[in-house]
């Protein structure tokens, strides 16, 4: 390989994420171990805000957020953004 492509790897390495499903069936208890610190982090530091079902819309049900809490990239448009 030659140094761009070692650094193709490596960034395609560090980067990769599993669903969380996925990640539980490919590590098992070490997965299990990993999803549930990260889920106490979310916790602890108070990420999420519940809201209460009667106040939702059906537009409002699903939704994402960037870890930080930030908007998606705004160069993508909500067609390009949504699943």
């Amino acid at each position: 390989m030659n140094e761009h492509e070692v650094v193709e790897h490596i960034i395609g390495v560090v980067f990769t994420q599993y669903s969380m499903q996925a990640g539980l069936h490919k590590f098992k208890k070490e997965g299990e171990n990993s999803l549930q610190q990260e889920l106490k982090q979310l916790h602890d530091m108070e990420v999420f805000i519940p809201i209460p079902e009667d106040n939702l819309t059906n537009s409002q049900v699903k939704g994402r957020v960037c870890a930080d809490g930030r908007n998606q990239r705004e160069e993508f448009t909500k067609n390009e953004a949504h699943s």
